[in-house]
């Protein structure tokens, strides 16, 4: 599998996906999947994830470059993650996952 990256866009949205090498000024993201920062009804922050652009069966999805904030790794727990929801694929894409003290939030 080609490198899983966290992405942060100039509109402050977080995704998940695949890496692929950029071509004439736009990056091709594979199976982006957007974090969106939520507390639950007793108020334990998390996080949700989503299909990034849900009305699409687009795949690969081109970003132009110059909404790109930041490229980082992601940590063994987020790739694990990553790798779970795009086994679920066919399911659902949305899941709540509670931080704990010894968790931190992706700035």
């Amino acid at each position: 599998m080609p490198p899983v990256k966290y992405v942060k866009l100039a509109s402050g949205e977080e995704l998940l996906t695949v890496y692929m090498e950029p071509q004439d000024g736009f990056f091709n993201f594979k199976h982006p999947v957007k974090i969106s920062h939520i507390k639950d009804d007793k108020g334990e922050e998390g996080v949700r994830f989503t299909k990034w652009i849900p009305f699409t069966e687009d795949e690969i999805i081109p970003v132009s470059a110059k909404y790109i904030v930041t490229i980082t790794n992601l940590s063994p727990r987020m790739l694990k993650i990553y790798k779970d929801i795009l086994n679920e694929v066919g399911s659902t894409i949305e899941d709540f996952i509670p931080l704990g003290k010894e968790d931190h939030m992706l700035n």
